[in-house]
């Protein structure tokens, strides 16, 4: 297996077709083996019909796990961790997208940096701003800066 996906899945109904469109979309063109595991979190709109649907129109690609309750992120994410195959793994939320571009570049970084564990991109909003989705060493005035400040930090970050 070449690469595997672990989207977590909690209440993404309105997100999640759209995330695994692109994404089956994206391996298809890279064409290499693949898996796709969609943890589903207990969710209480339509998201495990939608994970039933793709199942069953790619069942050899996507794997489910369901959980009837939420386990949050951490466990949810380590349990299909733990059962991924692929030489890299790829771990996306059900509102993120991603395109052949993205996915060749992350892999080619961990290609060329042997000794890198983990490539992660810049993400944006919608809107196109710049999002902080990593950060320095989480220290309690860290994580306070950041949950009362969040906003002006993104916006004072250069693109």
């Amino acid at each position: 297996m070449y690469i595997s996906v672990v989207i977590l899945s909690f209440n993404s109904a309105k997100t999640l077709p759209k995330c695994l469109d692109s994404l089956i979309e994206t391996l298809n063109e890279k064409n290499e083996l693949a898996e796709i595991f969609v943890v589903e979190n207990g969710s209480k709109d339509n998201s495990p019909a939608i994970i039933d649907d793709y199942k069953a129109q790619y069942p050899d690609l996507i794997k489910p796990i369901i959980f009837k309750e939420n386990t949050g992120t951490t466990f949810s994410r380590n349990s299909a961790i733990k059962q991924a195959t692929g030489k890299y793994i790829l771990v996306l939320d059900s509102d993120a997208y991603i395109n052949i571009n993205v996915l060749e570049e992350l892999i080619t970084n961990l290609q060329d940096n042997p000794q890198t564990g983990m490539a992660v991109p810049k993400l944006t909003y919608a809107s196109g701003n710049f999002q902080l989705s990593c950060d320095q060493f989480p220290t309690l005035l860290q994580k306070a800066k950041r949950f009362l400040f969040l906003k002006t930090i993104e916006k004072r970050t250069k693109n």
